[in-house]
């Protein structure tokens, strides 16, 4: 899977940056990789930085209503409750449709507050994060 995650307790947060190709199951898969990581804890916030590709066409708003409570409800409860999710994405049609999956969810107890950014500077203060933190992936 094409992606990088870098987990950082001191800020809680753990930021994933997808490269190359996103594919269908990578957002659950990279989830389920997260929760067995020694470094993860419960109510961490998550940067899921999709800047550099497009999110599969599959994905909209259907895909997610559907998906996210087969495959993600249990990862999410696991997660925890108290946490945010920032999106940044690299165009308009997938700002769209992190932002309408987010109003639907906005609801859901067991879902975190999630919200998109065409940004990651947005994202990060959205998160919290100190204003001179930088982000450093593998590479």
């Amino acid at each position: 899977m094409p992606y990088h995650t870098v987990i950082d307790p001191t800020v809680n947060c753990v930021f994933v940056q997808h490269y190359d190709e996103y594919l269908m199951e990578e957002g659950a898969e990279q989830l389920k990789l997260l929760l067995k990581h020694p470094d993860y804890r419960k109510d961490m916030n998550l940067l899921r930085d999709c800047s550099l590709v497009a999110l599969p066409k599959e994905y909209d708003l259907d895909w997610f209503n559907k998906t996210s409570k087969e495959v993600l409800g249990q990862a999410d409860e696991d997660l925890g409750t108290r946490r945010k999710v920032a999106w940044v994405v690299s165009n308009a049609q997938d700002f769209k449709t992190i932002h309408q999956w987010s109003v639907v969810e906005r609801l859901n107890i067991k879902v975190s507050e999630r919200h998109p950014f065409r940004d990651v500077r947005r994202a990060m203060t959205w998160l919290g994060l100190p204003e001179d933190y930088k982000i450093t992936f593998p590479e």
